[in-house]
């Protein structure tokens, strides 16, 4: 009979301090289902560039830096799918992710895939999945994969203390 090994046991930052329940990281489209990760990230990071032109003045040793713009933030994290208590495998999670990254056609005209808000404890973040990796590492007898590590990369805006959903997604553009 085959028996899985023991899964991995994560520290969890976002915990309640008086021991009580982790506070899981969640994905909501801006239209469907959201999708709830099992296991809260092993890794995340977030990154943040703005752009700068150093013109050199003639016979000056040093140039003058001036602001030309800035540019969206970057999310990656990496989390573990698990299904080795079910049957099912993790494939119907990981088409999940992927169809937060497939572009739609409605009556006959092709729409975007779907602005994303992404919630864990007090971090949020809005923006569109730019890239899913997944690496299966764990498969039933009949090849079926039961575990996976899998990590998503945003595009967006870290820090928005948006409500109204309208306004939220009002942001980006529809097509």
């Amino acid at each position: 009979m085959f028996s899985p090994p023991p899964l991995p046991t994560f520290s969890n930052p976002f915990a309640d301090a008086a021991g009580g329940a982790a506070t899981k990281l969640i994905l909501t489209p801006e239209s469907g289902s959201a999708f709830t990760f099992k296991f809260n990230p092993s890794q995340f990071s977030l990154d943040r560039a703005v752009s700068w032109e150093d013109t050199k003045p003639m016979k000056e040793q040093y140039g003058i830096l001036n602001f030309t713009g800035g540019s969206s933030d970057t999310l990656t994290f990496a989390s573990m799918l698990d299904a080795t208590e079910d049957s099912g495998g993790v494939l119907p999670d990981v088409e999940k992710l992927y169809a937060f990254t497939k572009a739609s056609v409605t009556d006959g005209a092709y729409k975007r895939p779907p602005v994303m808000l992404l919630e864990w404890s007090k971090l949020k973040f809005s923006g569109v999945i730019s890239a899913v990796k997944v690496d299966f590492t764990m498969f039933a007898p009949d090849g079926t994969p039961l575990r996976c590590d899998v990590t998503i990369t945003m595009m967006g805006r870290s820090f928005q203390n948006q409500t109204a959903k309208d306004k939220f997604f009002a942001a980006f553009s529809t097509t």
